[in-house]
């Protein structure tokens, strides 16, 4: 069994890889035609800041078009990164050993991750487009048959908060102007969607995640 990791050495774990992203991204603009590259972002858990040990670095390479030379170098690029003296030498002796993940392609042929990305994507070398003013992304949580009780009123109080007395306590989904869409289900803006995930994780509760764009 590994051993559990606190919150300060997960945020520790996440920069790390963070660090580990961007200096293969800049071993790789030193090293290919960037003339073809339109930017490159970093996506997935490490993005969100909720990196593990086992985390992959999920990069989308954005090309201008598609093309299979392309690809080969860049894949030819990251295993020359993988034999170097700038990894071997620092970031082994680290134990980081993450695999790197490239998809290269044009953003706009992929629409399911292009949204994830507008969400969370940070961008590790060129311009990254404004998001629309009137596109909110948001994130559904849901979760059902919790036990015991005790929990289940727990998570209660501090979703939506609790009266005790002539006071009322304020829960975090009135403090992030969350919606209650019903039993077990919440809507909130996904920039504070992981506030709620560390809470249903602190407290061993099975979520269901969706997210979604409101256009308006």
């Amino acid at each position: 069994m590994k051993p559990s990791h606190s919150p300060k050495q997960d945020i520790v774990k996440n920069k790390v890889l963070l660090a580990y992203a961007i200096d293969f991204v800049s071993f790789l603009i030193e090293r290919s035609d960037i003339s073809y590259i339109n930017r490159i972002i970093l996506f997935g858990s490490v993005s969100r800041s909720e990196a593990s040990e086992e985390s992959d670095i999920d990069l989308f390479i954005d090309v201008i078009r598609n093309n299979k030379h392309i690809k080969n170098e860049i894949e030819v690029i990251k295993e020359k990164f993988l034999k170097s003296t700038r990894y071997e030498n620092y970031w082994l002796l680290k134990d980081i050993k993450n695999e790197i993940k490239p998809i290269i392609g044009k953003l706009s042929d992929w629409k399911e991750l292009k949204n994830s990305i507008l969400s969370n994507g940070l961008v590790l070398y060129g311009k990254f487009e404004e998001i629309p003013a009137k596109v909110t992304h948001k994130t559904i949580f849901s979760w059902e048959n919790i036990k015991p009780e005790s929990k289940r009123v727990l998570l209660s109080k501090r979703l939506f908060g609790y009266k005790k007395g002539k006071k009322n306590y304020e829960g975090i989904l009135q403090r992030y102007n969350g919606e209650r869409m019903g039993k077990g289900m919440i809507i909130i803006e996904t920039a504070s969607a992981n506030i709620f995930l560390k809470l249903f994780r602190g407290m061993s509760v099975t979520v269901k995640i969706k997210k979604i764009i409101e256009y308006s």
